[in-house]
């Protein structure tokens, strides 16, 4: 826990959950009888008034996209993913972000490129990240 230094009555906390997925959520049932996840590092704030009344909680915001299985999405989207019952990239992603995953897996499937779940890092080197899906052969965007 910390205090937001421009804000004293907001705290900031960090969150790394990780377990296995065992049974549906609403009507998305894991595709793997027993799904494991691990979630990137999520921050999520909570914010008071003068009372010391909660007013505000926010969430799900990824902090190193590299780490974890969940494609470098936060809270449910995130376990969704992972699990292998992932909503649409257009419900999830940017719009921007949508299109340069889609053009990397489409580029990775032709040799071309290392595929939506790899980094480039400022030397050069790329880091592979397997994707849930890469051993189904379903698009990874």
């Amino acid at each position: 826990y910390r205090v937001d230094p421009y804000n004293p009555y907001r705290i900031w906390v960090d969150q790394r959950a990780k377990g296995t997925r065992t049974g549906a959520i609403g009507n998305a049932i894991p595709k793997f009888p027993a799904a494991a996840y691990e979630a990137a590092p999520e921050a999520m704030s909570i914010s008071f008034d003068d009372d010391g009344y909660c007013t505000r909680i926010t969430a799900a915001a990824v902090l190193d996209p590299l780490l974890g299985n969940s494609g470098g999405l936060g809270g449910v989207n995130g376990l969704l993913y992972a699990t292998g019952t992932p909503k649409t990239a257009l419900m999830t992603r940017s719009l921007s972000s949508f299109f340069t995953r889609a053009t990397k897996s489409l580029f990775s499937k032709a040799g071309l490129s290392s595929g939506a779940d790899s980094f480039g890092t400022s030397d050069g080197k790329v880091v592979k990240r397997l994707s849930p899906f890469d051993s189904d052969g379903l698009p990874s965007i």
